[in-house]
């Protein structure tokens, strides 16, 4: 006996979403609800799709609550990312302000010194090559400093004897 019976509707959804999906894992989540529905077991299924039954047991859960939506839940892979939408608040705040105005003795910021500050004030640690991606999403540009050498003597070429 099926765990999830489907309707027409439901079917065509289910077909076209497995037949114009690029995304391999989406497919995956797509065929354990069709297999489902043809009245395989869990264990069956397990097999086939080469996953864990508790893996199948989950996403036959999602499809049970939010239908065809539910194979979108839990699809991220990785680690959850460290920088928040607080994080990036407090980063595009504390830039519009002087160094100098968080106590440190600096005159401008350097991502270096970004980056310590936000480790400080969030606990979050980030790098100052992340801290620079982020100002760079949001326009924000951080150049090297050009080094000027200022010669108060003109050049003049030295006369041997």
């Amino acid at each position: 006996m099926p765990l999830i019976r489907l309707s027409e509707l439901e079917i065509g959804e289910l077909r076209n979403l497995m037949q114009t999906t690029p995304n391999a894992h989406l497919y995956r989540k797509a065929q354990v609800i069709w297999l489902t529905h043809l009245g395989k077991g869990i264990s069956e299924i397990a097999k086939i799709t080469n996953m864990n039954e508790r893996t199948v047991y989950r996403w036959l859960a999602f499809y049970k609550e939010k239908k065809l939506e539910g194979l979108f839940i839990g699809s991220r892979r990785g680690r959850p990312p460290k920088i928040t939408e607080e994080y990036r608040r407090l980063l595009l705040e504390s830039i519009q302000k002087s160094p100098k105005a968080f106590g440190y003795p600096a005159n401008k910021w350097t991502l270096k010194l970004l980056a310590q500050h936000m480790t400080l004030n969030t606990g979050i640690q980030a790098s100052f090559q992340r801290i620079w991606q982020i100002l760079l999403s949001h326009n924000i540009l951080f150049r090297m400093p050009k080094v000027y050498i200022v010669n108060p003597k003109p050049y003049s070429l030295i006369k041997h004897n």
